[in-house]
């Protein structure tokens, strides 16, 4: 169980700048992040235990929690654009996604092998998204310090995370069937690295909350 990996840590120091942010970061439409990243650690710790102390799978625990994170995701993009259009994409994504999450588990993969197809579905609209956010924010009237925009961070988060996680996910089949990547280590390498990027992106997010307070 211990010690923790690397990337367990970032999540947890999103966590502390979340609680430590509080005060601030209630005021904003992000402040969903703190039930979120508590979630996602939770989760982390408990995927860890079953893998390292009981042995088992834990392949069903992120079947849960996999699509959640894209509807999270999806469901802080609605509330931060400002086009009708693209709030109603966002709409139909999670109402979509979450119907297709459902159907994919009882009728196509099953619960206890990891989805790949909602990873694959959930991590291409989740760049779909970010990019109609950063469409968004470059098409402005009024000027827009990127640097110290709280949603540009996460959005930023969200983008390098999914690409990643998409292009791998679209030859991964591919690499296991072929016993290229049998254990996964290709894709834990990449996953992990991918963490932390988001993470930090994160926790800078959560930061420049004090300085840019957009009430929700």
């Amino acid at each position: 169980m211990f010690p923790l990996s690397i990337h367990t840590y970032f999540e947890i120091a999103a966590l502390l700048a979340a609680i430590i942010f509080w005060p601030k970061l209630k005021l904003t439409k992000l402040r969903w992040l703190l039930p979120f990243l508590l979630f996602m650690l939770s989760v982390e710790m408990a995927g860890r235990y079953m893998r390292t102390v009981q042995h088992v799978s834990n392949a069903w625990l992120y079947n849960i929690s996999v699509p959640i994170e894209f509807l999270f995701y999806g469901f802080i993009f609605y509330l931060h654009y400002t086009r009708k259009s693209f709030m109603l994409i966002a709409e139909y994504f999670l109402i979509l996604f979450a119907i297709f999450s459902v159907g994919n588990i009882l009728f196509i993969q099953g619960f206890y092998k990891f989805n790949t197809n909602i990873l694959k579905l959930g991590s291409f609209f989740m760049i779909i998204l970010s990019c109609l956010y950063f469409t968004e924010l470059l098409t402005k009237e009024e000027p827009v310090n990127f640097l110290k925009e709280p949603m540009f961070w996460l959005t930023a988060g969200v983008f390098l995370f999914n690409t990643g996680e998409f292009f791998y996910s679209l030859f991964s089949d591919y690499l296991i069937k072929n016993h290229l990547d049998r254990p996964r280590k290709i894709f834990s390498e990449i996953n992990n690295k991918l963490i932390w990027v988001l993470y930090t992106c994160i926790v800078i997010s959560i930061l420049c909350t004090g300085k840019n307070r957009q009430r929700a």
